[in-house]
């Protein structure tokens, strides 16, 4: 299908490829852009890139995608993400009690990284506790029980949250129209018949107002089955648990700094926020799968406070977590339990 440059576009979510469909379009020359969030402001709270911190990683198994990602990181170094990017290195590994199929796909991730010269001399083996308190002096005290890995410090993390934000002011700046809240809650494309099949021809909303358009671009991750009901079951909407600890000023200061610290088996933390003194984990596992029994299609939730819930099985798994890597905290509770 081709489309003018000044032909209108409608891209449905305000999220990570939503936005980024945005800069490309900018980028190629499209004039007249417009984005539709059923939330208030960006970064939307329905976006899973609304979130403190993403890892940002090159290693992968397919060459293709390992070049493409370390292209990303190229990307992220430039002035529109390069605040948003903490090149803080990823400490990878598997504590001493992982089963065999996470040592195994370490393995291949390391491999990954030490074929690709672009990588291997960011690299460092871990083999002992004492490699990562030397690698990471902050760990100095921590016991990290026979974990053994690698340290990239070609990695790292990028607020993702913010990142949005950036590329929202900056592409409303540059004439791209916003559309939030009530207005832009999407609630189905508009087809007319043609003489080949059909289609779109714009938007209609919950509260019935109408967007007209030849091209709508669905990026609302998840929920793409309720708008575009023939995806089916070749997209999962799967989510996975995510907790907080709530540090002082002191306690994130001392943290400044730290990699990305992984154990596949465990799960994996991040440096906390200067801002918020958050500092995030996530426990390892396959997700959560939210499957209609009739249809066997997978659903988003439709109300936040449905995944506000951290399971109990993940909540053990993290708590070992902190107790290897950040014994200090222990006992700290976990606050701003969901599931993303």
């Amino acid at each position: 299908m081709s489309v003018s440059k000044s032909e209108p576009i409608l891209i449905v979510g305000g999220g990570a490829f939503g936005l980024s469909t945005v800069v490309h379009l900018l980028r190629a020359g499209y004039k007249d852009i417009t984005v539709l969030d059923k939330d208030e402001e960006i970064p939307s709270r329905w976006s899973a890139a609304n979130d403190l911190n993403k890892i940002v990683r090159a290693e992968y198994e397919d060459p293709l995608y390992q070049d493409l990602t370390v292209k990303a990181i190229e990307a992220w170094q430039t002035p529109l993400f390069a605040p948003h990017f903490h090149q803080v290195g990823f400490l990878h590994c598997v504590s001493g009690k992982a089963p065999k199929e996470a040592l195994d796909t370490l393995n291949r991730f390391r491999a990954a990284a030490e074929r690709d010269p672009r990588m291997r001399s960011h690299l460092s083996p871990l083999d002992s506790q004492k490699d990562i308190s030397d690698a990471v002096w902050q760990y100095k005290d921590s016991a990290f029980p026979g974990w053994n890995g690698y340290f990239n410090k070609f990695d790292g993390y990028a607020h993702s949250g913010n990142a949005l934000r950036s590329i929202f002011l900056a592409t409303r700046a540059q004439g791209v129209k916003y559309i939030l809240g009530a207005a832009g809650a999407v609630s189905e494309i508009i087809y007319e018949k043609t003489s080949s099949g059909r289609k779109a021809k714009g938007v209609k909303t919950t509260g019935g107002l109408f967007y007209p358009s030849n091209l709508v671009i669905v990026s609302v991750g998840a929920a793409g089955a309720k708008l575009v009901p023939e995806i089916g079951k070749q997209l999962v909407a799967k989510s996975w648990s995510v907790a907080h600890l709530h540090l002082t000023d002191d306690e994130t200061s001392a943290l400044r700094g730290i990699p990305v610290t992984y154990a596949r088996d465990l799960g994996f933390f991040f440096e906390p926020d200067p801002k918020t003194n958050l500092l995030k984990l996530c426990p390892m596992g396959g997700g959560f799968i939210n499957t209609d029994p009739k249809t066997g299609i997978s659903h988003a939730p439709t109300d936040l406070k449905q995944s506000a819930f951290l399971p109990d099985g993940d909540e053990k798994q993290l708590r070992e977590l902190v107790r290897q890597t950040l014994p200090q905290f222990a006992d700290r509770p976990f606050v701003k339990k969901t599931l993303c």
